[in-house]
Formats: C-alpha cells, sequence, structure tokens
C-alpha cells in the first residue's frame, strides 16, 4: 500500500502527458496537424527546430547536474557537458546521413549545441539559487 501511494504520483503524470501528447499529436485531431494545415511546410520546420532545441536543452540541463554532482569546478564544469553535448549532436546528425528520408544538417548541429548551452545557464542559475538559499 505504502509502495502504491508513493507511485502514485508518478503514474498520475505519465497519464497527464500520454494524453497531453495524444492532444497534441493525433493525426486526425491534433492541435499540431491544425497549425500544420495552416502554416504548412513553414511551420512544420520550425516546429522541428524547436524539438531539436527543447531536447539539447534537456540533454544540457542533464549533463549540467551530473557533471556538478561530480564535483567538477570552475570552467570544466561548462566545457565538458558542452563538448558531449556538441558530440552527441554531431553523431545524431551523423546517423541521419544514413537514414532514409532523413538529412544530415550542419545547422542542427548549432541548433542542438545552442540548447546545450541554454540547458547548461538555467542549470547553473536553479544550482547557484538553490545554494543561496542553503546559505
Amino acid at each position: 500500500l505504502v509502495q502504491t501511494i508513493m507511485y502514485a504520483p508518478y503514474f498520475i503524470s505519465v497519464s497527464v502527458l500520454v494524453g497531453m501528447m495524444f492532444a497534441f499529436f493525433h493525426s486526425d485531431s491534433g492541435i499540431f496537424t491544425k497549425l500544420f494545415a495552416v502554416f504548412g511546410s513553414a511551420g512544420e520546420y520550425v516546429l522541428r527546430k524547436l524539438a531539436h532545441f527543447s531536447e539539447y536543452t534537456a540533454l544540457g540541463f542533464f549533463l549540467g547536474g551530473i557533471f556538478t554532482a561530480q564535483g567538477q569546478k570552475g570552467i570544466h564544469r561548462f566545457t565538458t557537458p558542452l563538448l558531449c553535448g556538441l558530440f552527441a549532436a554531431c553523431v545524431d546528425e551523423t546517423i541521419q546521413i544514413f537514414a532514409e528520408a532523413r538529412g544530415s544538417s550542419l545547422i542542427d548541429v548549432w541548433i542542438d549545441t545552442s540548447g546545450v548551452c541554454f540547458g547548461l545557464l538555467v542549470h547553473e542559475v536553479l544550482h547557484r539559487l538553490r545554494l543561496k538559499n542553503q546559505k
């Protein structure tokens, strides 16, 4: 019973997220489907670039947390996760060279890397606020 109560918020969160994804991405009635109908291929292009930026923002945030938790100090707390994010972006685009109906793009590497930078920035701001509140 205790375990069920402890995991209930996670289950509810996942259920809500799945419902939101269905509402946004359903092929017939999803919000993005309606936006694509209005804005056409330009809207799809912008959405894909925002998706790249968002996923790499999350990567940068979590990499910042990992390297901070490991005790990285100074400039290495930023350069090491940034290089890891750049490496991930390059690998991602290299894989797309070999995928059918996909193409590799240097612009995507830059968008991905800027997402990592933004994620690191958000992590650093939140980390400093947490340290400030602990004092």
